[in-house]
Parts: C-alpha cells; structure tokens; sequence
C-alpha cells in the first residue's frame, strides 16, 4: 500500500499515454495479464445461518490442498485470451519458463491476427517471469511493448484486479459450494476445473472486463477513477466503556455458540422465568430475550432442513463419483506445456491400445493367461503416488 500515492499513480499514468502516443497503441491492441493463485479445496467464504451480531468469518477447507494457477489476459476492447492453468507446482505461482512459454504458445498466436502488424502493449506487475530477459528480448522482436505497474499499485490500476480476479472468485466459491458443503475430504482436479469453466464464463463477460478498464482509469483514459480511491488514514473511534448487568447473558446465549451452551441457556431462561413471574413490567433486555427464543424454535427447524439439504447433496456427489464415465490415466513424462489438443490425442492413443489389449485377453480367455487393462477406477487410489512422482515439475494444460 506504500507505492499507491498520488506522485507514483501520477507518474504511472503520464507513462501510460506516452506509450499510447509514441507507439500509437490502439484499443484492441491492449491487453493486461497476471495470475492468481488458488487452492483446490480453498473457498473464498461460504454462507452460514448465524445471529447478525456473530462477526466470525468461517472458511471451509478439505483435507488435500494443492496450489494452482491460473494465468489470465484481457483486452480493452472486451475480450479476454484463452486462460493458462499450471498444475501441480511447487507453489502454484508461474516461473520465468512459463511467463515465456505463456507469451510465445498462447499470447502472440492469438493476438497476431487482430494486430496485423501494429504495435501491441502488454501491461503487468513486476512479478519476476514478467521480467526476465528472454520475456523482454521475445516482446521486442515481435512488436510487444511492455508496461510494468508500479509496486503495491496494482489493487488499483491492474484491470484484471480491479473488477475481474475478485468476481471470479467469488463465482468460483458458488460453483463449488455443493462439494464444501459436502466436507469431501479431497476434491479431484476435475470437479475444481469443471467448477472454474462455469465462474470464469459468469464473471469474464464483455461487460465486467470494460468495467475493469474503466475502474482502472485507462479506458476511457480518467485517472480520477484511480486516484480518488486512494485509502485516506482515518484514526478510529474509541469504544465507550460500558457496565456490565445481569441481563447481558440474554445477549451472550444466541451469540457466543451454536446451538446455544445448554449452561448458559439454562441459566438465561432460571433469569427469564424469575422476570415473569415477578409482578414487574418485562424489561428490555427480558423481552429481546423472548423474542430470541421464539426465533431459536424456527432456527433449529431451519437447521434440520438444511442438514436434509447437505445429505442429499452428499448422496449425489457420491453417485456422480461412481457413476463417473471410466477413463485412462495418461502420465506425461518430460512434458512441460501441453494443449487441450495434444492431451486428447493421448488419451485417444491410450484408449484405443487398451481396446486392442482387451481383444487379446479374450482371445487368451481358454488358455488360462489373462491380460488386465488399468482403468481411472482401478488406479485411482493405488497409483496415486507413482503418478506424482513420475510426473517432472508441473502439467501445463493450454485450453484452447
């Protein structure tokens, strides 16, 4: 939060327009990358039925977490490139290698045409693989200025942070709330890619990603929109001190746990019943305590339903596992980036070889030699370890 000051976000957006003007950079020739990392099994937040008065956060996380990256890019004019998962790192986060291999397999290529010889600008944080010197020696041999953000400024003048990242996740969280709510102890990589499909169509629309250039300040160009939002320090108010009475355990009993401490609500209703069976008029404290009881009747109806809720939901993830189309499992040694395409012409290739195993174990049937063919099912447990550790560094898979 240091680098957001008026001089550096000044400065910034004087270099922005020179590049635009000395290059003459058009609009569907911008574009912004970086990454965010992500936990499978990690959510965001999830929704609980609690007193509004409860300021605890809760956060669900299943047993086996593993980083992931996911690498995007957008343009100015809506658009957005196709995104770059990296699986399996060490850290999740993207080294020099994949920045480069990123900016040669999946950048150029898909902006070559629409550029059409001009001049393309690339902004992005001054993360380690964005500037290395085979990424900047690559952008200048084709025709791609790069513009690094200034540091701790990218909350407010990256576009992929200001209006993208922060929806996606939180569309990401909704996508995988049935399978937290479940308390699966492991999530498979596909349920959590079926589940970042379904948020990044919801959240990367045409409409957000201009909203994003536009809260940035830079389409169309409005450094107000960035400048105005710097953080002011504000000194906080101080809490007036307060005397305790007896009555604060009505306070303390719907708050404090749930389902309520029974000591404590034994001893709210001994201080409740006392009240009413005095011949004094109900206080205040007395009847916000009724009225909370009342709720609590509806609360643990409330509670029963959504406990049938998550074990239907339980019950279904359960069937989908079983009832999950049997695949092959193929290891892909010593690759590093690796397409949508090239993945299912290997699966294609393991397919068909076991079909041609499966024809000569039949014709063996009668002379007592068997040949077993391994399938997702058969190995899913077993082999778990051998696969992760006969597969070198990350896979990389490039959807297209």
């Amino acid at each position: 939060m240091d680098g957001a000051t008026k001089p550096v976000l000044d400065a910034w957006f004087d270099a922005y327009c020179m590049v635009i003007q000395e290059y003459k950079i058009m609009q569907e020739n911008t574009y912004n990358m970086d990454e965010s990392g992500f936990s499978i099994g990690t959510m965001e937040s999830t929704r609980i039925i609690l007193d509004s008065t409860f300021r605890t956060k809760h956060q669900a996380h299943p047993g086996r977490q593993e980083c992931v990256s996911m690498l995007e890019c957008i343009c100015a004019d809506g658009t957005i490139l196709p995104p770059l998962g990296i699986f399996k790192g060490k850290n999740g986060w993207t080294s020099n290698l994949h920045g480069l291999e990123w900016l040669k397999r999946v950048f150029e290529p898909a902006t070559r045409a629409k550029a059409n010889g001009q001049q393309r600008l690339l902004i992005c944080d001054s993360h380690d693989s964005h500037i290395s010197g085979s990424f900047i020696a690559h952008c200048l041999q084709i025709r791609i200025t790069l513009l690094m953000l200034p540091p701790h400024t990218s909350h407010l003048l990256q576009p992929l942070d200001v209006a993208i990242f922060g929806p996606l996740k939180k569309r990401l969280t909704a996508a995988r709330s049935h399978l937290n709510q479940a308390q699966l102890v492991r999530i498979q990589k596909i349920e959590w890619m079926e589940a970042y499909i379904q948020a990044r169509s919801e959240a990367c629309t045409q409409q957000n990603i201009e909203s994003a250039w536009r809260g940035a300040g830079l389409f169309p160009f409005n450094p107000q929109r960035a400048l105005r939002t710097i953080v002011l320090d504000t000194t906080p108010e101080l809490e007036r001190p307060r005397t305790p009475t007896e009555f604060d355990i009505f306070d303390q009993v719907f708050v404090n746990s749930s389902p309520p401490d029974a000591t404590s609500l034994r001893s709210a209703n001994e201080l409740l019943n006392s009240a009413i069976n005095s011949d004094a008029i109900p206080t205040t404290p007395v009847r916000r305590y009724i009225v909370k009881l009342t709720a609590g009747a509806e609360q643990l109806q409330a509670r029963s339903i959504v406990h049938q809720h998550d074990a239907n939901n339980l019950r279904s993830i359960i069937n989908k596992h079983t009832n999950r189309t049997k695949g092959k499992r193929v290891v892909l040694k010593g690759q590093f980036h690796v397409s949508t395409q090239e993945l299912c012409d290997a699966v294609a290739a393991a397919q068909k070889d076991g079909k041609t195993r499966a024809r000569k174990k039949r014709k063996k049937k009668g002379k007592g030699i068997s040949y077993e063919t391994e399938s997702e099912g058969d190995i899913e447990e077993g082999t778990q370890d051998e696969f992760e550790s006969d597969t070198e560094d990350c896979i990389i898979v490039d959807v297209e």
